[in-house]
């Protein structure tokens, strides 16, 4: 019997840990979403906008033709997005310079600033 009573409170003390663990976890998206998304490295600019963003096969990466160094990056995304969704992403290269860069909706645009207007004559 002092078997059985050791086991019952073992499980419901497992019950309770879950339980808890699982409340603190809910509370969770809450912070993140006040935070922000959790993007490595962090951007120099995110724009939240109103609606959702869906990416599916017809999604296009792209980059502006005045950065086509950007290239092995788009490559890089494109390849994550189709080992983790299937989508086989097409990269695209655009008129406009960087943030600028022309993109149909839907698109996901890769681009760089003007770094040297930003860093000023330290650089």
């Amino acid at each position: 019997m002092r078997d059985r009573s050791k086991i019952r409170i073992f499980f419901a003390m497992t019950a309770i840990g879950l339980a808890l663990a699982a409340a603190r976890c809910a509370d969770r998206p809450a912070e993140r979403e006040a935070a922000g998304p959790s993007v490595v490295p962090a951007p120099l600019r995110l724009e939240a906008r109103p609606g959702a963003f869906t990416i599916g096969p017809a999604t296009k990466i792209v980059i502006a033709r005045s950065q086509a160094g950007l290239r092995s990056e788009a490559s890089y995304l494109k390849e994550l997005f189709a080992r983790t969704t299937g989508f086989d992403l097409a990269i695209e290269e655009a008129a406009g310079s960087g943030e600028e860069a022309s993109a149909p909706p839907g698109s996901i645009v890769l681009g760089i600033g003007d770094l040297e207007a930003r860093l000023g004559d330290e650089g």
